[in-house]
């Protein structure tokens, strides 16, 4: 519920704003509730949890619900200070992320090329296999 000096300070923020200022206030705003519409949303779902989900799964899970709950707590105190340690939180986690994926891809890259190198062996091995073989073969003909 408003108070009447969060009435009054309303009341003088519209009057000295102008129409641009509104609209973008009013944009603001309408984002600002959108976002913690789904921050909402989120927390009360939770981590969703089956059996097949490992232990670190389920605990970066719960770290993201954690800091969503911190940055709802913090939105909903209308604490810049907390929203911006919050965010940069969820900003470390995701560069992290990122590169746990790019150490994966470079991996995966070494792994393929092994496999060709051994492939392409096991395919020249099996070529002289099967050419000594039918030397062999015409040899004995011979």
């Amino acid at each position: 519920m408003a108070t009447t000096s969060t009435i009054k300070k309303r009341a003088i923020i519209t009057e000295e704003a102008s129409a641009d200022d509104m609209r973008d206030l009013q944009l603001e705003n309408r984002i600002l509730r959108s976002e913690r519409a789904f921050l909402q949303r989120e927390v009360r779902a939770g981590p969703v949890i089956s059996a097949r989900v490992t232990t670190a799964r389920h605990n970066a899970v719960a770290e993201d619900a954690d800091l969503l709950r911190a940055y709802l707590l913090a939105l909903e105190l209308e604490d810049p200070a907390a929203q911006a340690v919050v965010r940069e939180q969820m900003r470390s986690k995701y560069e992290q992320s990122l590169q746990r994926r790019r150490t994966l891809e470079q991996l995966l890259a070494e792994v393929e090329t092994d496999v060709r190198h051994v492939m392409t062996s096991l395919t020249l091995a099996e070529g002289r296999q099967h050419l000594e073989s039918g030397l062999l073969h015409h040899s004995g003909e011979s």
